[in-house]
C-alpha cells in the first residue's frame, strides 16, 4: 500500500520552506509513528535508543504544484505559490504503514505546525501498489536517489562518499546497496552482484544541498532485472541510500507510461 496526504497550509501564498524540507518531514513522520504506536514495537524498532541509524523501511515524496527559489539572508529557500502540496510515502513494513495511516486518518482538519506554519490534512488516500509482472521492470524515479561510492578495503566494504549516474562505479554501487537492502528486510535472500542487472540510460544527474553538504543524486527511469521479491522491495522501500530522508522513491512503470510523452517530457 501507499499513502496519499493532501496537506493545506493555513493563511495565503506564498508560504516559504527550506530546501532542507525532508528534515521536517521526517520529524513529522517519526513523530506520529511515535504517537499513533500504541505497543511502541515499531518506533522502537526503527527510532529506539540503539536503533537510531537502523535501516528503515520508508521512503517519501513531497509533491509541489508552483515553486520557486530565492535566497534569503544567506538562506536558500523554497517559495509555494500554493496553499496546497501532496505528501506520498510508502513502506515495505504494512505494520508501520497502517499506524501512519491510522495517525493521518485522525487527524484530518486537525492543525499542527510544519514548517514554522500552522497546517492541515484535507485527504488521505490509501492505495494499492502496482503488480511486479516479470523479473525485469522499470521504475521512475520520483524522489532523488542517492547512490553511496563503496569501496572495498580488503573484506570489507567503506564508504567514499557519493556517486553520480555517470560515474563508472555506480552500476556496482547502487547494486551493493540493493543487495544491503534486501540482506536487511528479505532475511532469506542471500544476492550476489550477478543476480542484479542495472539499466542507466534513462538516469540524469543532478546536485541537492542536504544536511550542509552538496550531494549527487540520480533522476529519470532506471530498469532494474532481479527476482520478484527484490523488485517488489525496491517498489516498496525505496532505491539507494538516505531512503527514510526522502530520497529514492520510485514508481513502477507500465509499458503504456514508458512509450508515452507525457513521462519522458517530464524528465527534461
Amino acid at each position: 500500500m501507499r499513502i496519499t496526504a493532501e496537506i493545506c497550509f493555513k493563511g495565503k501564498p506564498p508560504f516559504y520552506i527550506p530546501v532542507t524540507y525532508r528534515r521536517n518531514i521526517v520529524s513529522l513522520i517519526r513523530e506520529a509513528i511515535r504517537s499513533a504506536d500504541n505497543t511502541h514495537e515499531i518506533y522502537s524498532k526503527y527510532w529506539g535508543n540503539t536503533n537510531t541509524h537502523s535501516v528503515k523501511p520508508f521512503t517519501f515524496f513531497l509533491s509541489v504544484p508552483d515553486v520557486s527559489y530565492i535566497d534569503f539572508n544567506d538562506r536558500r529557500l523554497i517559495r509555494l505559490n500554493d496553499k496546497y502540496f501532496k505528501l506520498y510515502i510508502t513502506s515495505s513494513d504494512s505494520t508501520f504503514l497502517s499506524i501512519l495511516h491510522k495517525w493521518l486518518s485522525d487527524t484530518p482538519n486537525k492543525s499542527f505546525n510544519l514548517f514554522n506554519y500552522n497546517v492541515e490534512i484535507k485527504g488521505i488516500i490509501l492505495k494499492e501498489v502496482k503488480t511486479i509482472h516479470s523479473s525485469f521492470e522499470r521504475f521512475k524515479i520520483l524522489s532523488p536517489a542517492i547512490v553511496r561510492d563503496v569501496a572495498v578495503e580488503g573484506r570489507k566494504r567503506k564508504s567514499m562518499g557519493y556517486l553520480s549516474c555517470n560515474n563508472p562505479d555506480f552500476e556496482d554501487s547502487l547494486a551493493y546497496s540493493i543487495i544491503t537492502l534486501c540482506r536487511k528486510f528479505l532475511h532469506s535472500k542471500i544476492l550476489n552482484r550477478n543476480d542484479i542487472e542495472l539499466d542507466t540510460s534513462l538516469c540524469v544527474s543532478s546536485i541537492i544541498y542536504h544536511y550542509m553538504e552538496t550531494i549527487p543524486v540520480t533522476i529519470g527511469i532506471i530498469g532494474i532485472k532481479a527476482d520478484d521479491e527484490v523488485l517488489e522491495l525496491i517498489y516498496n522501500a525505496g532505491l539507494g541510500a538516505r531512503r527514510s530522508q526522502g530520497f529514492g522513491m520510485v514508481d513502477l512503470l507500465t509499458e503504456a507510461d514508458y512509450d508515452s510523452i507525457t513521462v519522458m517530457e517530464e524528465l527534461a
